[in-house]
């Protein structure tokens, strides 16, 4: 099973998806700023870094760390899916290629598009996509995501967490109409 290693630089969040008997890993949202931190890390437990993989078409490549570079880009195809050792990573496309997700083993990796508590913003607004969303919609309710940002101290959430939310918010709204 497949670990995930969480980095905090100010509100922003990065994350190295690895497998610890495989010893590959896929670096998520990397920051220039943290790259000693990365190698120390990956060093410390022996990983070889497959992807650097971006969530968002604009980003600060950390190029001093090995890894096929991933980023949504408008007019290019998104790899499917991404073998990791025995884990497969799976790409959550957005139609206009400004934004992904990914996804594997009940974790999705969200980038600044999906905050802890914006799913009832999401829907109301549809935005990213209609379909980027969907696919988040999709998943299984005990699927933890993990953002690109913080907000209101949250670093993680999962689907079901913010279905409830969504739907707290959107029945309080109904009675007081």
């Amino acid at each position: 099973m497949a670990r995930v290693k969480q980095w905090i630089y100010g509100d922003r969040l990065s994350y190295l998806l690895f497998e610890p008997i495989s010893r590959r890993s896929a670096l998520i949202d990397a920051l220039p700023v943290l790259s000693d931190s990365y190698r120390s890390f990956l060093t410390s437990k022996g990983l070889s870094n497959q992807y650097l993989l971006y969530t968002a078409a604009e980003t600060s490549d950390v190029s001093d760390i090995a890894g096929l570079r991933i980023a949504p880009t408008s007019g290019e195809r998104l790899p499917q899916s991404l073998p990791l050792g025995e884990t497969i990573l799976w790409t959550l496309p957005d139609a206009a290629g400004e934004c992904c997700g990914f996804r594997c083993e009940g974790f999705a990796f969200t980038g600044q598009w999906f905050s802890p508590g914006a799913l009832l913003y999401l829907t109301t607004v549809k935005e990213p996509s209609p379909a980027l969303l969907q696919s988040l919609l999709e998943l299984a309710d005990d699927t933890i995501i993990y953002p690109g940002r913080i907000v209101s101290g949250q670093r993680i959430t999962s689907l079901g967490q913010e279905k409830a939310i969504a739907a707290r918010e959107t029945s309080g709204r109904s009675r007081n109409a």
